[in-house]
């Protein structure tokens, strides 16, 4: 399938690697209030420009560096507390819009 736009908010994912890797056309993914606790199985997403990742339990950021593709990031309502994390993002060239408010 060429799915580009996929929203999954408040569904019972326990991970992103539960899509699968048949995902490689999504440029969208919105997984908001989800639970997800970490990123894994965010490498198989080569196409993703947007991601909405607010209000879960997020605190590992290692897995988006050096995603060229990825434009707009919400990671608003996590666990984010470590600096060198945000930094991580610095190597997703194409980023121009990211929020992290409400995290520790």
């Amino acid at each position: 399938p060429c799915l580009r736009q996929l929203k999954l908010d408040q569904s019972p994912i326990a991970s992103i690697r539960e899509l699968g890797l048949n995902v490689k056309h999504l440029t969208t993914i919105s997984v908001s209030g989800c639970g997800l606790s970490d990123l894994d199985g965010i490498g198989s997403l080569v196409s993703i420009k947007e991601m909405r990742l607010s209000f879960n339990n997020i605190q590992d950021l290692t897995p988006l560096a050096l995603h060229e593709t990825l434009e707009i990031l919400d990671l608003s309502h996590n666990l984010v507390s470590n600096v060198v994390y945000c930094e991580i993002l610095g190597t997703c060239s194409q980023l121009f819009s990211l929020d992290l408010r409400d995290n520790p």
